[in-house]
């Protein structure tokens, strides 16, 4: 994101934004590469919200909108329940904190 995100007067600093973007990529990334068997850190992705409508301020949270595959959906919509899907949307949750967590430090 080149430009300042900013509302009344406040704006995210650069090494903030440089930040999230550095993340975003790497979650966008990593479902690229578990999805769509892709390396792109920027497709199948996108910034919503505050930060995507360029309203964000220095205490927003980043939202992200990401596509997955029709047969995802088709393959996870079958159960009653959603038992089996909300067991591995954990399980992909979970590598994405790891993820997050390699990034942090």
């Amino acid at each position: 994101m080149s430009y300042n995100v900013k509302k009344h007067g406040e704006v995210i600093s650069t090494d903030i934004r440089t930040s999230i973007s550095t993340r975003y990529k790497a979650v966008t990334k990593a479902i690229n590469r578990e999805f769509w068997d892709s390396q792109s850190d920027k497709e199948h992705s996108l910034y919503v919200g505050s930060y995507g409508r360029g309203t964000a301020i220095n205490t927003s949270d980043v939202d992200i909108l990401v596509e997955l595959p029709e047969d995802e959906y088709n393959r996870h919509n079958v159960y009653k329940g959603n038992g089996q899907s909300r067991q591995y949307l954990i399980h992909i949750l979970v590598q994405m904190c790891e993820l997050m967590d390699k990034l942090l430090k």
